[in-house]
């Protein structure tokens, strides 16, 4: 992974991180009891994939 890739995902992150410190969460439309919990770049298959958390 490139440099300007990783800091991306890197800012990402730290925008989510924030977000749940204060109480926020962003939540799966289609269910809503999952919430975006990071970023994350997976070189074998070469995409950007999120994982969610059940809250």
């Amino acid at each position: 992974m490139n440099n300007t890739l990783k800091t991306i995902i890197d800012l990402i992150n730290s925008q989510i991180d924030v977000l749940k410190e204060n109480g926020l969460e962003i939540y799966d439309y289609e269910n809503d009891t999952w919430f975006l919990n990071k970023i994350e770049y997976s070189a074998e298959d070469d995409k950007i994939y999120f994982k969610c958390r059940e809250d």
